[in-house]
């Protein structure tokens, strides 16, 4: 996956950050604001759903780009190990509030900074889950 121009925005903590390239949100008229929220906040949760990250609404909603932007997330390997499964088997998804369902959104995990890695063409509220294990969509695992 490119390395997008600059972080323009990410949390204290690096638990996410944004990738974003040259004019694609006008700084001094875009206030992108991040909040970490209890997964126990978001409806169209299921037994099954095996959610590795906290899960984050980034703000403005459904602002689009002309441009990709770059959505790292970063993942605790201890929660894979509690859920018996694999960092192959990582992939971010978005959440859509109007059908209550999240969507996997192809990804590229790294194994060694423990991130996972999108592009992304408008805000929305993003985690990182497991994958199910018939799942078509494409991952890229990298160690470097």
């Amino acid at each position: 996956m490119k390395r997008m121009a600059k972080i323009l925005s990410h949390t204290g903590d690096d638990l996410i950050k944004l990738y974003f390239t040259e004019n694609v949100v006008n700084k001094n008229e875009t206030k992108i604001t991040i909040t970490k929220i209890d997964l126990a906040d978001i409806t169209g949760l299921e037994g099954r759903d095996k959610f590795v990250s906290d899960a984050f609404d980034i703000r403005p909603k459904n602002q689009k780009f002309s441009y990709p932007v770059q959505l790292t997330l970063k993942y605790d390997i201890n929660n894979i190990v509690n859920l018996k499964g694999s960092e192959k088997r990582l992939a971010i998804y978005r959440f859509h509030e109007a059908s209550n369902q999240w969507y996997e959104l192809p990804s590229t995990v790294c194994t060694t900074s423990k991130t996972v890695s999108t592009n992304i063409n408008h805000f929305s509220v993003y985690t990182i889950k497991m994958r199910p294990e018939n799942s078509d969509i494409s991952v890229k695992i990298y160690t470097y």
